[in-house]
């Protein structure tokens, strides 16, 4: 496994105590995916990055019947998503979305905030594209490319590199969403994201000093007052009722 993508698990168990209480982005995300779901009951479902098991939950309400396998690559998350879903009948596993070792096939494949830690978006969803049913498809939201524009442009007034992860493209966009999120401060937007996991930088990136930092988000301060926009993406990729290609 390569080493940025241990440090991303690894930084993934760390938060696993305290991901309910700072993921209230990821849950409203989580909410816009429950809406592009159609009425009709998928049999088996595959859910990519479950985390602590918040879309698991709503999965499960919404489709008390279906199968639905749940995965992630840390261990510390399944075993909270574990705990909420007692008796719910999940099948959790740990693995890696870009590793899958299942064989399907899945009417619904759906992923929240996981693919831009993918190091090949368009391959992991061209693997998920063959393991669906005629007629079944994928659902994947994460940040696009204008996420963090606020920190991004302090980052940049300041003269420092941003450690934020490159954007890559994947599937068909149907749903754009822009969160403009109220923060206490930039440094309070800086602890939520460590505190769900969510703060390994980029391969490459040199960390910025505690007076690099403090500077920067003081410059972010006064330019947004806290606020830090999130631009979600929602992508969804069907195969034809008639063929699986």
């Amino acid at each position: 496994m390569p080493e940025w993508k241990a440090n991303v698990i690894n930084r993934f168990d760390s938060a696993a105590d305290n991901y309910a209480r700072y993921s209230d982005v990821q849950q409203e995300v989580a909410a816009i995916l429950m809406s592009h779901l159609p009425d009709k009951v998928p049999v088996n479902i595959l859910e990519v990055g479950c985390g602590d098991g918040f879309l698991t939950s709503l999965l499960t309400a919404r489709f008390p019947h279906s199968a639905i396998t749940a995965i992630d690559t840390s261990p510390a998350m399944l075993k909270k998503a574990r705990e909420k879903l007692t008796g719910r009948g999940v099948d959790f596993q740990i693995m890696d979305g870009e590793a899958l070792s299942l064989n399907g096939p899945y009417d619904l494949i759906i992923s929240s905030m996981t693919a831009q830690w993918f190091g090949d978006i368009q391959a992991a969803y061209g693997h998920w594209k063959s393991l669906l049913t005629a007629g079944g498809f994928i659902l994947s939201a994460r940040p696009g490319p204008e996420s963090f524009t606020e920190w991004r442009m302090a980052l940049n007034q300041c003269g420092y590199a941003n450690g934020l992860i490159p954007f890559q493209d994947g599937g068909p966009v149907i749903d754009e969403r822009l969160i403009k999120y109220p923060y206490a401060g930039t440094m309070s937007f800086l602890k939520a994201m460590k505190k769900t996991g969510a703060l390994t930088a980029r391969v490459g990136y040199t960390p910025l000093s505690a007076g690099a930092l403090r500077r920067a988000c003081a410059v972010c301060d006064d330019m947004a007052g806290g606020v830090i926009s999130w631009q979600i993406i929602v992508e969804k990729i069907e195969v034809a009722d008639s063929a699986l290609s």
